[in-house]
């Protein structure tokens, strides 16, 4: 009984937006990526990088370029943290250029969608996943 109801109590949390932890569990949940394809994050999904600011956008795409398949070998999904891009900006300006990237990056475009998120100043957001459990949240200044 008591597991069942850490089961509820984590997976609510999710859901209304509580900000995860170590040990929460997330279900399956679909995001859409820059070129509004959906993104799963499935079972077989082992981390989730965020990038909170311009300066570690640039530091996980620079890794990604130089190691063209790192998201799919590390079973990874990024996440961009573009909340604070004016609709016109995002629309006219960033996103035409985020869309000429090689490879798929989520956008979180408002508050509600990144708060869900642990974050510190000027670091990545590294979060472990084994089976859809959060097993550690890390933060660094790189993916390497």
């Amino acid at each position: 009984m008591k597991k069942i109801l850490l089961t509820i109590l984590f997976t609510t949390s999710f859901l209304i937006g509580g900000q995860l932890k170590v040990g929460d569990s997330i279900k399956t949940i679909s995001y859409k990526n820059q070129f509004e394809q959906n993104i799963i994050i499935t079972k077989d999904t082992k981390k989730l990088i965020i990038a909170f600011s311009k300066d570690n956008g640039e530091a996980i795409k620079s890794h990604i370029e130089k190691h063209p398949n790192y998201l799919q070998t590390t079973n990874s999904v990024y996440f961009a943290d573009v909340s604070g891009a004016p609709k016109f900006i995002m629309n006219m300006f960033m996103l035409p250029k985020i869309q000429k990237y090689t490879f798929s990056m989520i956008l979180l475009e408002d508050e509600k969608s990144k708060e869900q998120f642990p974050q510190k100043d000027d670091l990545i957001t590294i979060i472990t996943l084994e089976n859809l459990k959060i097993k550690a949240i890390e933060f660094k200044s790189n993916i390497q």
